[in-house]
């Protein structure tokens, strides 16, 4: 059974370094770099895809967070049954938890804005609806 743990904590090491590859391409601006969701042709609609290219980074990191935990839980477990909850796991999922958050605002409301690359920063989020120029408050 650890074997296949491995093979998972690997398979999250892979995906965390694809993610934050093509992150760091979209905030480099490198037009030539097809995003993540053009690659694989996710099947949502155009906000949300844009939503996820633009939280690549963050969805990388916390891959690579996935990939320590459950590197950690498993090492534990070939050492000491017991001993699976360690700093390394504690801070693991701090981060894991933290980006997971992070990447749903990005995705849903496009905020906060320093997490989102410099030309995506004002493209509307999947959950926000987009803004009309000149519209007031009552909508005249």
């Amino acid at each position: 059974m650890p074997v296949i743990g491995w093979i998972v904590a690997a398979v999250f090491a892979a995906a965390a370094v694809l993610l934050i590859r093509s992150g760091l391409l979209e905030w480099r601006n490198d037009e030539c770099h097809q995003p993540l969701s053009r690659r694989f042709g996710l099947l949502v609609d155009e906000r949300v895809a844009a939503g996820y290219d633009r939280s690549a980074l963050l969805i990388g990191i916390g891959c690579g967070f996935i990939a320590i935990i459950m590197a950690d839980v498993f090492t534990a477990n070939l050492n000491d049954p017991g001993k699976a909850v360690s700093l390394i796991f504690e801070v693991a999922t701090a981060g894991f938890i933290l980006c997971a958050a992070l990447s749903f605002l990005v995705v849903a409301f496009n905020r906060p804005r320093f997490l989102v690359p410099r030309r995506r920063r004002f493209e509307p989020g999947a959950l926000t609806h987009a803004r009309r120029s000149g519209v007031g408050l009552r909508g005249h």
